[in-house]
């Protein structure tokens, strides 16, 4: 592993925790999410997401694209068939 990268993550850990205990901290002042799984989630990205997180967003759209691309067609198909409604 080269060193650089080492040097890199251990340094990038320390901010993503600090970054997920303000999160944390504001969500328990009262600045709650409406679906109480995203209180638990929200300061959970904060680890990950951290500096790479334009390259995160970027294939986020990407997959939803994908997976707009390969249920439209099957969605078509289930109400052309009747099997489900509109909505």
């Amino acid at each position: 592993m080269p060193q650089w990268l080492l040097i890199l993550s251990w340094t990038c850990l320390p901010v993503a925790c600090v970054c997920a205990a303000i999160i944390a901290i504001d969500l328990l002042g009262g600045h709650r999410q409406h679906m109480w799984i995203m209180n638990v989630v929200w300061p959970i990205t904060a680890l990950y997401a951290g500096r790479w997180r334009c390259v995160f967003w970027f294939m986020m759209q990407i997959v939803m694209l994908c997976g707009f691309g390969t249920s439209y067609p099957v969605n078509w198909w289930l109400l052309r068939s009747g099997i489900k409604e509109k909505m």
